[in-house]
């Protein structure tokens, strides 16, 4: 069975979808995004809704850029070129965890 779940293109919209998305299961962000990077959304995002599992990707995969999205609530970090199979995995494992 699929499912449409809505999706933020914008981090206007993702910051107003949050509160009121009774059904979301999961935030799957970039960390390099105009607006707003990532790092920024993630604490607004965790304070919205603390109990959505937080999975980030980024093109630089380096120890600090993981550390600063670990120590601020993400559930796993991603590294571009996005390895789809391991995406699907995080994500599985991120939506069990949280039901």
């Amino acid at each position: 069975m699929r499912a449409l779940y809505p999706i933020a293109l914008t981090r206007r919209f993702a910051l107003l979808l949050m509160p009121r998305a009774c059904q979301l299961i999961l935030v799957l962000s970039d960390i390099n995004m105009p607006g707003m990077t990532g790092l920024e959304l993630l604490p607004k995002a965790k304070a919205a809704r603390p109990d959505v599992p937080v999975i980030m990707i980024t093109a630089y995969g380096d120890a600090e850029t993981k550390c600063k999205a670990l120590e601020n609530g993400a559930d796993a970090l991603l590294t571009k070129p996005i390895d789809f199979v391991a995406l699907r995995n995080e994500i599985d494992t991120r939506v069990e965890r949280a039901a």
